[in-house]
């Protein structure tokens, strides 16, 4: 069994002030660049997302052109708006994503507004035009030549509506079940008709074909307002991935919080895969933003809530990485010193220092020599995950060639030495096994060759 001395050196000022600055937590932007990436691609997004809407608006001109003149000039302005409100929506859309999250809502809002209004006049001129004609039909009963052709045209209008409906418009998603419905009501009126009972059929074609119409109206509104978010959404996760990438590797600060010249924080490694696994969130939100199976709702959410969480998490990341590098120069650091105090009281000389597994994370060793042959390892880790606070573990591996009573002069000598640098530090204590964090059998601790061994070994070990 080897004597331990276990002193816990809790953070020094420096360290305290770094841990509290907040260009920690800052995520580096370099915004021009980003930006332009973004709208670059985001063109592109909205372009592919809208060329199949063209496709679907140059289908309703057509059967636009095959309605009865009752209905073609109401449809075919409704198209023209339809059109517009595409129109303006894409070009809002292209050219508002430098403004990402903040102007795209107030945009879609707005949009939204612009869409109820232009429903509820559409509907209001519908159902003049529907009271009208109902308060007609006594008349046409009396006249069923008339009142047979008025019937023959609303069926067919409708059919034509329906059928568009049916191979052009997500009915289904938006509207789940009225087509069907209006459908059915549409064969009575067919069959009523069949039956010469124009009056009854004249009534219910009619109105079904302003049922459609409406149906068409609040479907192709509610995919616009889709199409919004899922544009909105793929920018804005879009963004946070490229933030990962600019922010993957990050400038060093010293203990003077300057940059040091040539060093870098590699974030993925220090900060425990946290930059991978961000990764693996955002590209997967991004798969679903970009998955037109994907509703408003959830598209919604991707845009509010997942990327600024992402991007909360990346700033995490980056402060997490920053501060488990900084603790690791700590850990050196203060093997440094206490080498040097062991040097100038004990006559040890350092001859070899290493991290666990050669993982700079981890622990720190350092083997020190006495020219009588014996040694002693200064075992450095982390008091507690995340935080500047060390346990110095002081181990004799040469323990019977010295009395308790030195060991605890030595502890205290370099208790005292640590204090006038500057750290806090408890008392010392003595440490019983079993060792921290037990190693498999076989495995020793403080053969620092062995950690080396290790380390070359460790598939994936990435170093900064």
């Amino acid at each position: 069994m080897s004597g331990r001395k276990r002193i816990q050196v809790d953070e020094s000022a420096w360290y305290r002030l770094l841990r509290s600055a907040e260009q920690l937590r800052e995520v580096r932007r370099d915004l021009p660049k980003l930006v332009e990436d973004v709208r670059r691609q985001a063109r592109v997004d909205v372009e592919r997302g809208f060329a199949d809407l063209r496709r679907r608006q140059q289908r309703s001109e057509e059967s636009v052109q095959r309605l009865s003149e009752q209905t073609r000039t109401l449809e075919a302005e409704t198209n023209q708006r339809l059109q517009q409100q595409a129109a303006d929506l894409q070009r809002r859309l292209a050219d508002g994503v430098g403004e990402l999250r903040a102007e795209t809502r107030a945009a879609l809002d707005a949009q939204q507004r612009a869409m109820a209004s232009a429903l509820a006049a559409e509907r209001r001129e519908r159902i003049a035009q529907s009271t009208e004609l109902t308060q007609r039909i006594d008349e046409l009963t009396q006249d069923r030549a008339l009142a047979e052709e008025l019937s023959r045209a609303w069926l067919a209008d409708a059919d034509t509506m329906a059928a568009l409906i049916a191979e052009t418009l997500p009915h289904e998603r938006y509207a789940p079940g009225e087509l069907a419905a209006v459908l059915t009501r549409l064969a009575q009126a067919r069959g009523n008709h069949e039956l010469g009972r124009y009056d009854a059929a004249l009534a219910v074609s009619q109105d079904g074909y302003h049922t459609l119409g409406e149906l068409r109206v609040k479907v192709e509104q509610e995919d616009l307002a889709r199409r919004s978010w899922q544009s909105a959404a793929v920018q804005a996760v879009a963004l946070v991935e490229l933030l990962i990438e600019e922010n993957a590797e990050r400038s060093v600060l010293g203990p003077d919080q300057r940059e040091i010249p040539g060093v870098v924080l590699d974030v993925d490694y220090w900060s425990g895969g946290g930059l991978a696994e961000l990764r693996r969130l955002a590209g997967a939100a991004l798969r679903r933003a970009r998955d037109e199976a994907t509703s408003a709702q959830a598209l919604q959410r991707i845009c509010e809530e997942e990327a600024p969480m992402f991007e909360a998490q990346l700033s995490d990341a980056v402060q997490r990485a920053g501060l488990s590098q900084l603790a690791s120069q700590v850990r050196v650091s203060l093997a440094d010193e206490v080498a040097q105090v062991l040097a100038e009281t004990a006559f040890y000389s350092l001859v070899d220092a290493e991290f666990a597994d050669t993982d700079q994370r981890g622990a720190f060793f350092a083997k020190l020599r006495h020219e009588n042959g014996s040694e002693i390892v200064l075992d450095i880790e982390r008091a507690e995950p995340d935080s500047g606070g060390v346990v110095l573990r002081v181990v004799s591996l040469d323990h019977d060639t010295e009395s308790e009573a030195d060991r605890r002069s030595r502890a205290e000598a370099i208790q005292r030495a640590l204090a006038e640098h500057g750290h806090q530090v408890h008392a010392p204590l003595a440490e019983l096994p079993p060792e921290p964090e037990p190693l498999a059998v076989g495995e020793d601790r403080y053969d620092l060759a062995a950690h080396r061994r290790r380390g070359e070994r460790s598939e994936g070990s990435t170093r900064p």
